[in-house]
């Protein structure tokens, strides 16, 4: 018994994943909703609109104006902007042409392209979170790499949730139910 949880604990978990432009998109606009950037940007545009309407008869026009781009600038240029941003970071630069290479276990994540790898113990991670479509394994505070669920097999979700639960202590984390 003992035996078998020592060659469960140590499976490998394996999977290529090639980085599409609507991941990095997709990782941009999760990225940025939530941290407290988004925040402050939605005070600032709800509290620039609702100044605007509340006051809008005593407002001159140049001043409507600058409310609105305040609220324009966070709600509307500001997600079209990571969107871009992330579509282009994957079209231009070559290392997103190949394919990531993942290997998970017990002992920690190893991630190959190509030539190179690189091995993270567990304890090195700095967080893991989980959208719909993808998960986020972050190495720092602004380094991530991105893991598209739709290349990965059910099976290997299910596995990848269960060693991160195992591995991390929960305030590590945050995954989907």
């Amino acid at each position: 018994m003992e035996e078998n949880l020592k060659n469960e604990a140590t499976k490998d978990i394996i999977f290529d994943v090639t980085i599409k432009p609507g991941d990095m998109a997709h990782f941009q606009l999760n990225h940025y909703y939530t941290g407290m950037s988004c925040v402050i940007g939605f005070i600032l545009s709800f509290g620039a609109l609702a100044l605007c309407l509340i006051r809008w008869n005593h407002l001159e026009l140049m001043q409507k104006a600058v409310l609105f781009l305040i609220a324009f600038l966070f709600l509307v240029f500001q997600p079209v902007s990571l969107i871009s941003k992330g579509r282009n970071q994957v079209k231009f630069n070559p290392s997103f042409k190949e394919a990531f290479h993942y290997k998970m276990n017990s002992n920690g994540i190893t991630v190959s392209m190509l030539e190179e790898s690189e091995e993270v113990k567990w304890e090195d991670i700095y967080k893991i979170r989980e959208s719909k479509k993808c998960f986020f394994l972050y190495f720092s505070r602004v380094q991530a790499n991105i893991i598209p669920k739709k290349q990965m097999t059910t099976e290997q979700c299910v596995e990848v949730k269960k060693l991160i639960v195992e591995q991390l202590p929960a305030k590590k984390y945050r995954l989907n139910k």
